[in-house]
């Protein structure tokens, strides 16, 4: 994913490093167990200050963040039926 996202430009090969977080939270978490990476970014985005993260891990988390929320909002949800 890292690589598609870079070669269509969403990202830049320096701001991969911001998925590292999302890399982690996949391996903490159960094989068959769902992760948001929304809400996985929203939070740790919250923490920056408390975990006294660098401003340029800031900026690649930023920049990650907005690229999962764009996708996030670009996929079509399943209609239900009344």
């Amino acid at each position: 994913m890292q690589s598609k996202l870079n070669d269509y430009g969403f990202i830049a090969a320096g701001d991969i490093n911001g998925m590292r977080s999302l890399s982690l939270a996949r391996h903490l978490t159960e094989p068959n167990e769902t992760i948001n990476a929304v809400d996985l970014l929203d939070n740790f985005k919250a923490k920056f200050d408390e975990l006294e993260i660098p401003y340029s891990m800031r900026q690649q988390v930023d920049k990650m963040s907005i690229v999962i929320q764009n996708m996030a909002s670009a996929r079509t949800q399943p209609k239900t039926q009344l």
